[in-house]
């Protein structure tokens, strides 16, 4: 009944708060996967919520990293790019934590549709509401950013040839964030359109995260 497991995830999360062996023994007794198992199904919001709070607690513990990436990094990169503005913070601050944990978690995230759009989005509202600059969302989010730009050059090595080619033209053309300026009289419309679509089709490669 979700009344009960509501009940057994708020006592978990008491339980196991700053106490790594309370989050170990969870994770042996089965219950990092019941949890897990209960935010990739629930239709319930507060579930959701507590569901994604309780596995950004168990992120913080580094034996733990390697096994909450096997079991949960697709469902909380999910939550990042559509969820509840809580399930959203939840989920951010389990990737922040999520993403130092080496080069493969990194590529994952870097490669999930819409995951990078959804972070800079945040951090670009923010730069509209003091509320929302100061709030843990954006904090995940710069974090989670920092992270994923750690060793970029030697972990995506196609990066430099495509930064070469369009640095003289994309600071003319494109904001910070990587929206079309309003006015450009840099390039043409034709020329527009063909950045415009090398863009998307650099954005298009298959991975195997995209079936979420």
């Amino acid at each position: 009944l979700p009344e009960v497991q509501r009940a057994a995830i708020k006592s978990i999360k008491n339980i196991i708060f700053t106490n790594e062996p309370a989050k170990l023994d969870m994770r042996r007794c089965g219950g990092l996967d019941a949890v897990v198992r209960i935010l990739k199904t629930t239709p319930d919001p507060g579930l959701r919520s507590l569901s994604s709070a309780l596995i950004w607690n168990l992120s913080s513990c580094d034996s733990l990293k390697q096994t909450i990436i096997h079991e949960a990094i697709q469902i909380l990169a999910k939550l990042s790019v559509r969820s509840e503005p809580l399930v959203f913070t939840n989920a951010t601050g389990s990737l922040r934590n999520l993403s130092s944990a080496g080069a493969a978690v990194r590529k994952k995230l870097r490669a999930f549709r819409g995951f990078i759009s959804a972070i800079l989005e945040v951090i670009h509202d923010a730069t509209t509401s003091t509320d929302k600059a100061n709030s843990k969302s954006t904090e995940n989010a710069v974090c989670i950013l920092r992270n994923l730009s750690y060793r970029l050059g030697a972990e995506v090595p196609d990066l430099a040839a495509e930064h070469d080619e369009t640095l003289s033209t994309d600071s003319e053309l494109f904001d910070c964030f990587g929206r079309l300026k309003k006015k450009s009289t840099a390039l043409n419309t034709t020329n527009q359109n063909d950045l415009l679509n090398r863009g998307l089709r650099l954005n298009a490669k298959p991975t195997e995260m995209d079936s979420l």
